[in-house]
């Protein structure tokens, strides 16, 4: 009988405990879908990525993700990406983690080509 209830009671709180995971899971699945990525170009080449993450308490995976999608977007168009201007908040009660970043993407520039310059050994004595 004690065995049946001991096995009764760890089969319930298994139960609720994995039911406890599954209500955080589904909060951060929420805050996955609530977030808020996009980018506009503001004057010819320079473009602004913007995104709110809710959910998220500090900024530095955000500056990685902006900076990351920013390249891809440059990327895609056979470009390189030249970060200009940016900024990114912590959370702060309600409001959420939040940033931007102005870019340019450009063509790779090519090194000029330098002639191979013969150099000479040292002589000490005459």
């Amino acid at each position: 009988m004690k065995k049946n209830l001991l096995l009764a009671t760890s089969v319930i709180a298994i139960l609720s405990a994995s039911l406890t995971g599954c209500e955080t899971i589904s909060d951060k699945r929420q805050e996955f879908l609530s977030r808020e990525i996009s980018i506009t170009n503001v004057v010819g080449s320079i473009w602004r990525i913007e995104a709110k993450w809710p959910g998220e308490a500090s900024s530095i995976r955000l500056k990685d993700f902006v900076t990351e999608r920013a390249t891809q977007f440059c990327d895609n168009k056979g470009m390189g990406m030249l970060p200009l201007n940016a900024s990114f908040f912590d959370a702060s009660g309600s409001i959420p983690t939040q940033g931007w970043m102005e870019f340019r993407c450009e063509r790779p520039h090519k090194a000029p080509d330098v002639p191979e310059q013969k150099r000479e050994g040292f002589k000490i004595f005459g």
